[in-house]
């Protein structure tokens, strides 16, 4: 008995060291936290839009035929005698995009006959082949070519005949209101072209039109942004981020799944971003406090975004240099910083972005 008494003791104290080395290993010691200052900042980065580019579509049809001018020429004059002459030459090309819906092409003119001319005809060629070789007194023509006879670059050539029995005359044509005009559809596709710079700023692009009759898709670059029965007044809106655009041609594409679509007023829209926003505040950092930057702490700044009001970065500023942030979401976010980013005494914190956001709240701290 009396040698289990110390044998007890022993083990006790035994005991009590493994549960106080049980407990600083398994806990670590609470986190540091200094508190430096804190503030609001509001929005910041690019928060406006306004349209930069306005297409009138004007009223059209979807699910018919459609057509669209390639070239127009009020006026065109050829005319020819024993010693000179003056035919013309155009060169038409046909956009890519209307390649694999194209019906083929129209000529369109009014011909008013003038002088001499009972002896000749205008004739009119298309990559080298005879569409038309008539005379006569003013009349308005269409002049209908197969799409198999259409290349994406095409020579349309006016000229008149000459009968040099009347070699004192002067054989002239007159052709106004001349317009080359593409069959297609029944889609209705309409181009438009985007530079470089526009697709940096490019916030949103939007359709507006009034009508309805059918079930009607809208596509951009062959992208959806609209599939439904349109009834009125109706608004589509699309971002950067749900469409491919490219600089230089896109294309918005109107497609009916059954039914004709009438659409009045119709137009399109390209909205940039206006001004960026930058929120700016100073802050003093005490010696103590930066000197516990050399003792193992860390700067932090937790920043409360309320809401993402465009997509895009977050830039944040630390006397004029940029320190990392992660990519921005709503709720709390933190960024870090080091003794290399800030001074002793008065230092300048900044937040803009290539995106518009609402920041609550923002803490900076110590931390170690």
């Amino acid at each position: 008995m009396d040698d289990f008494i110390p044998v007890f003791i022993v083990a006790v104290i035994f005991l009590a060291i493994m549960v106080l080395i049980t407990v600083f290993v398994s806990f670590p010691g609470a986190v540091m936290n200094i508190s430096v200052t804190s503030f609001s900042i509001g929005e910041v980065g690019y928060l406006t839009d306004y349209p930069t580019k306005t297409l009138d579509l004007k009223s059209f049809s979807v699910g018919e035929t459609q057509e669209e001018t390639l070239k127009s020429m009020p006026q065109v004059v050829v005319y020819r005698n024993i010693l000179s002459a003056n035919p013309e030459s155009f060169v038409i090309e046909v956009p890519e995009w209307y390649e694999t819906t194209m019906r083929g092409i129209k000529l369109d003119f009014n011909m008013f006959r003038q002088s001499s001319i009972q002896f000749s005809k205008l004739v009119i060629k298309w990559n080298g082949l005879d569409v038309f070789r008539e005379g006569g007194i003013a009349d308005t023509h269409s002049i209908y070519i197969d799409k198999a006879n259409v290349k994406s670059s095409n020579t349309l050539e006016i000229d008149t005949d000459y009968n040099a029995w009347w070699f004192w005359a002067t054989a002239t044509y007159t052709l106004r209101n001349f317009n080359v005009n593409l069959d297609y559809g029944p889609e209705r596709l309409v181009p438009f072209n985007l530079l470089s710079s526009d697709l940096q700023g490019f916030n949103k692009g939007q359709v507006n039109f009034d009508g309805g009759g059918c079930d009607l898709i809208v596509r951009v670059n062959g992208v959806n942004v609209y599939d439904g029965t349109p009834d009125g007044d109706t608004k589509i809106e699309f971002t950067y981020q749900e469409v491919p655009l490219a600089p230089g041609g896109n294309i918005v594409a109107f497609i009916s799944r059954a039914g004709i679509c009438s659409l009045r007023d119709a137009e399109f829209k390209v909205f940039l971003i206006g001004n960026e926003v930058t929120a700016t505040r100073k802050f003093d950092l005490t010696n103590e406090n930066y000197n516990l930057l050399n003792q193992g702490f860390m700067g932090k700044i937790d920043y409360k975004i309320d809401s993402v009001m465009r997509t895009g970065s977050l830039v944040i500023k630390l006397n004029g240099a940029s320190i990392h942030a992660p990519s921005p979401h709503t709720g709390w976010n933190t960024a870090t910083f080091t003794i290399s980013d800030v001074s002793q005494g008065e230092n300048e914190i900044s937040f803009s972005g290539t995106g518009a956001f609402d920041i609550s709240d923002v803490r900076i701290m110590l931390e170690k």
